[in-house]
This record gives C-alpha cells, sequence and structure tokens, in this order.
C-alpha cells in the first residue's frame, strides 16, 4: 500500500513540471502567415483592379498546405473577383452559386485537356467581349484530375491551356515540368493575356517571389522540376511507367536540354520486354506499332502459306507430327487392348472345350468292362 502511495505522489509531482513549449507566432490577419515571413507588404497594400473574375475549385487538403499560393489570390484581388469553393465534388444543390458561372458561355477552365485550346487564341476582353470567369482548379495534378472527372458540369466548359513559354517561379516547390505553375500563377497569366494588362501578372508575382525568398533565406532549397533532374540525371528514384505518362499528358518540353530520348534512356525497366511494351503504348510510337503489327501479320501468313522464313510451317508441321503420332498411339493402344481380349476369349474357349473333351474320354472310359 506504501509503495502504491510513493508512486502516485511521484506521478503527482511529474504532472507539476511545466513542459517548454514554444509559443506561437503572431499571425498576420490578411495572409495568415507568421508576421516575419509576411508577403502582403509585396502588394503596396492595393488591390488589383481586374475585370474578369477567378474561380478557384479547391480541393480539401490543400487548404492543409502552408506554402500555397491561393490565399494571394484572395488578398490581391477585390471580393467581387474571386470565389474560392473547398470540395472533391461540386454540385449545383450544394453549391447554387456555381451553376450561374459554370453554365455561363464567357466562363473558361484552365486544364491542359486534349481538346484544349490555347490561352492566346482567346479574344481578349473589349467592347465586343465580356469578361471572363477563369476557372482553376487548386490542387495536386492528380486531384485536380479527380476533381474534374467528379464534377460533369466541367466537361461541358471549353480547357484553356498555356502556350509553354512560361517557366514557373514558386521554386521551393518540386513541379512535374518545367512549364507547370502554381494557381496564383496560372490566373495571373490568364488575366493578364485576356485584359491585355501585365501589370497584374508583376503584382501579383511579387508576393510569390516574397513567400520563396523568405523560405529560402530560413533553409529551404531551390526546387528543380521533375523533367529536369531525369534529363540531368539526378533522379535517384526510378521512374514508373504512371509517372512518364503524366510527364508527357501535361506537356513535357522536347528541347534540347530534355529531349524524348534523354527521359526514356532514364527509365529504369525491369526487363527489356516490359520496355518494348512500354514505349509502344506510353510513347505512341506509331511506327513501332506498325511493325509489331506487320510482324504479326507475317507471321500469321508464315504459318498458313508457308511464305517467309518458313518457321510458321515448321512449327505447324510440327504440331500436325506431334497430332498424327498422337491419333497412331491411340489406335495402337486399341488394338493392343483389341488383340488381348481376343487372345483372352480364345484361352478361354480352348479350356472349355479342352474340359469337354476331358469329360468324354472319362465317359468313354467308363463304357470299357471292368470300370463302371
Amino acid at each position: 500500500m506504501e509503495d502504491i502511495d510513493l508512486e502516485l505522489s511521484q506521478l503527482a509531482d511529474l504532472a507539476q513540471i511545466e513542459i517548454g513549449r514554444r509559443e506561437k507566432r503572431p499571425l498576420c490577419n490578411r495572409c495568415r502567415r507568421p508576421v516575419g515571413v509576411c508577403w502582403c507588404h509585396g502588394l503596396s497594400g492595393c488591390r488589383v483592379e481586374t475585370e474578369c473574375r477567378v474561380v478557384v475549385l479547391q480541393h480539401p487538403h490543400e487548404e492543409k498546405r502552408c506554402l500555397r499560393t491561393a490565399p494571394i489570390l484572395q488578398a490581391a484581388l477585390p471580393p467581387n473577383a474571386y470565389i474560392e469553393v473547398k470540395s472533391k465534388r461540386f454540385s449545383f444543390s450544394r453549391f447554387p452559386q456555381l451553376e450561374e458561372i459554370l453554365t455561363s458561355p464567357h466562363s473558361v477552365l484552365m486544364y491542359p485537356g486534349e481538346h484544349a485550346i490555347s490561352l492566346d487564341d482567346l479574344p481578349p476582353v473589349g467592347p465586343h467581349q465580356p469578361p471572363y470567369n477563369i476557372i482553376i482548379i487548386d490542387g495536386t495534378w492528380q486531384q485536380a484530375k479527380s476533381m474534374y472527372h467528379n464534377c460533369h458540369h466541367l466537361h461541358a466548359l471549353p480547357q484553356v491551356c498555356l502556350s509553354g513559354r512560361y517557366v514557373s517561379k514558386y521554386i521551393i516547390r518540386t513541379q512535374p515540368t518545367e512549364d507547370a505553375l502554381s494557381t496564383v500563377e496560372t490566373a495571373a497569366i490568364a488575366m493578364a493575356t485576356l485584359e491585355q494588362d501585365w501589370s497584374i501578372y508583376t503584382t501579383l508575382l511579387h508576393p510569390l517571389q516574397l513567400l520563396c525568398q523568405y523560405q529560402i533565406k530560413h533553409g529551404a532549397v531551390p526546387h528543380q522540376s521533375k523533367e529536369q533532374m531525369i534529363a540531368s540525371g539526378r533522379c535517384r528514384k526510378p521512374m514508373g511507367k504512371r509517372t512518364y505518362k503524366k510527364l508527357r499528358k501535361c506537356g513535357a518540353k522536347q528541347s534540347e536540354v530534355t529531349s524524348l530520348s534523354t527521359l526514356i534512356s532514364s527509365l529504369h525497366m525491369k526487363d527489356n520486354q516490359e520496355g518494348a511494351d512500354y514505349l509502344v503504348d506510353s510513347c505512341g510510337d506509331e511506327k513501332e506499332k506498325r511493325g509489331a503489327e506487320d510482324n504479326r501479320g507475317q507471321s500469321a501468313v508464315d504459318g498458313v502459306d508457308g511464305c517467309g522464313s518458313g518457321s510458321g510451317e515448321i512449327e505447324r508441321a510440327g504440331s500436325e507430327d506431334s497430332r498424327d503420332q498422337s491419333i497412331v498411339n491411340s489406335v495402337d493402344l486399341k488394338e493392343k487392348n483389341k488383340s488381348e481380349t481376343s487372345e483372352r476369349d480364345s484361352s478361354e474357349k480352348n479350356g472349355e472345350r479342352r474340359c469337354q473333351d476331358m469329360d468324354k474320354s472319362y465317359q468313354e472310359i467308363d463304357k470299357l468292362p471292368g470300370f463302371g
């Protein structure tokens, strides 16, 4: 009992010890970042005047990231020019404010799909063109793809992609390709191009540059894209089939530094057959596809007509010989069984005949005098 009381008293003493917890740093009321690394002064205390409206469809997990760029748009744009909706699926019953936006003929979706048109091909805002609703999906590439497929209302919107001549300044996060841009960069380029006012781009990119400078000053390292790391041979991790398809689908550039052959040579394949199938399926090399089809067709011709190298004829002949041999073996087995059965029947008949002869002999002997 005394031991229990002693242990309880020791636990009570431990509970009184103050843990040296670090107090949270004061946050900025505008950007919600610590005051020491606040980028609000990069906006010079003014908001960007724009005619277009930016609509950000944000994945719920993106809100947990401390280095996201959507807050820059929220702080820089007027309240009527910025709308942010957080969800994985965007139905009109849950978000009625999106119905007017997603059904408007002046809404465009910044999404590099197969049928996307270039941003430079859109008519700029003017007397004959009303302002646009620029819709941006905020999340990782896989999350953005999932959100797009889960929202059928987005499929009817015209898809718009950037020209590829812009390089991301968001250097503290790894991008899949050199021309993959962050949310604030995509919105800044879209508004500056459609409104023909590149001061919008300069104003919105200044806070992003300050954010990257603060992170590098406190120990962050500038990141390069996966495309550049693979081309330079600094990517230690083997790139799988899915990653390669993503790089090609999101527009990996084929320049002098990173070409298709360089990317292919850096892949770590398990065996040659997997690599060959992968090149045919992923790279879309029509020549290899046609060559494979021609080889299959030639093999079929060789096997049927006996033309070409003759390997098909040999295989066919071998298979026919094997089939004939099996038939012969089966016939021989049947004949053997038949002969054994006939021999057994004949032996039984012979035995019966001998028995009958012996019975007749005994009867003849019984008729002799002195017997019976």
